[in-house]
């Protein structure tokens, strides 16, 4: 014969339980639900570098790759950074936004290196302290994007021309 136990109060469980395990399910869940969405987030923001990198390989001078990176302009480049057979460093520059891929390559030979756009930047931004510099592309032209905090606290992105040094756009955000 089976032995039950009597009602009690005591014995019952209390709604604050059930609420506290139904809490940690949708918690568990929703952590779950974010995780999978940042890993993809993150993998499609890659996902075109090595498409891009035999891009470059195949239809630029460049025959060693170094590093892939994306740019969002008016027009999504992934850059290609590398090293030609000679031993020239370059960017190819590739559009992803259109069917069509008009490939731009550059040789660091042919523009203003970044050290040398960091020191042409400093001397006319004395009380500006700089966050980053990285290769950009504006339609035809290859630029270098500074992005940098002002003497007013603004952020701010310059963008210069690589080849000549001369100052392309300046945008200015409160923080």
């Amino acid at each position: 014969m089976m032995k039950t136990q009597r009602y009690s109060p005591s014995t019952e469980r209390s709604k604050i339980t059930y609420a506290l395990w139904g809490l940690g399910i949708i918690a568990f869940i929703a952590v779950l639900f974010f995780s999978g969405m940042y890993i993809q987030i993150m993998g499609e923001k890659t996902d075109t570098y090595n498409q891009s990198e035999q891009q470059a390989l195949n239809q630029t001078e460049l025959s060693s790759v170094h590093h892939v990176s994306r740019y969002h302009g008016p027009i999504r480049y992934d850059i290609v950074a590398g090293v030609t057979k000679e031993g020239k460093k370059g960017y190819a520059f590739i559009p992803k936004d259109t069917e069509q891929a008009n490939i731009s390559y550059v040789a660091l030979s042919d523009v203003l290196t970044e050290d040398s756009m960091k020191q042409q930047w400093q001397s006319t931004c004395n009380a500006c302290e700089l966050i980053d510099i990285i290769p950009a592309h504006d339609g035809s032209i290859p630029l270098w994007e500074v992005t940098f905090t002002d003497s007013n606290e603004r952020y701010a992105i310059q963008t210069f021309n690589m080849k000549s040094g001369s100052k392309v756009d300046t945008f200015y955000f409160r923080r």
